[in-house]
């Protein structure tokens, strides 16, 4: 066994993601661009506590796609399927525990999704940064939730950089449920950061 007694586990999920997240492989819309994401310097963080511990770790597998038009909020779309079996921390035994049954359940459960149902637009700072807010539905362990994900766009010429995070609720989800239902060992708030680095196609 890689961890050890399940009612205290050494890790928790993260989620995701979260990642949360992201992976995103949308439907394109009208005439949108479609952003290509470049997963060498995209990624998704997690962190939360167990044991009182900070921990930290990453979702290593996920797939972009973006359509996304500033102009266009309404004909902007994002689709984000996650795999959750590449949730991992650097340690074996928190990463054991993570995978089993009563985490992040991969085999069942091997894919997290968000999909976005509008955007709104919060201007932009001194910095010319762009702020949106990304509505949508976030499902993990087969369970929905509607979240609001806060961004930051930077865009120079056909670059783009976002970044947003937000803080999901593991319980919500039924992530550890059983093996840690009152939070006793791993903080219920997950922290989720996403860094994305993409290119508009012609």
């Amino acid at each position: 066994m890689l961890f050890p007694l399940p009612k205290q586990p050494r890790i928790i999920l993260s989620l995701i993601a979260g990642g949360i997240l992201f992976s995103l492989a949308p439907a394109a819309r009208a005439d949108a661009p479609v952003w290509i994401v470049d997963p060498s310097n995209s990624k998704i963080e997690f962190s939360g506590t167990q044991s009182g511990e900070a921990f930290t770790g990453q979702i290593r597998d996920f797939k972009s796609e973006i359509t996304f038009d500033a102009d266009h909020l309404d004909q902007s779309h994002i689709l984000a399927t996650i795999d959750m079996s590449s949730a991992q921390t650097g340690d074996k035994m928190i990463d054991g525990s993570l995978s089993s049954d009563e985490w992040l359940n991969p085999k069942k459960f091997p894919k997290a999704t968000f999909e976005t149902v509008s955007f709104e637009d919060k201007g932009s700072d001194k910095e010319n940064i762009e702020h949106y807010v990304a509505h949508g539905h976030l499902t993990i362990l087969g369970v929905s939730k509607d979240i609001e994900l806060p961004f930051t766009l930077k865009t120079e010429g056909q670059h783009a950089i976002m970044d947003g995070q937000l803080t999901l609720n593991r319980l919500d989800y039924g992530i550890g449920k059983d093996a840690d239902g009152n939070a006793e060992w791993v903080s219920d708030p997950i922290l989720v950061k996403i860094h994305v680095e993409a290119s508009r196609t012609p």
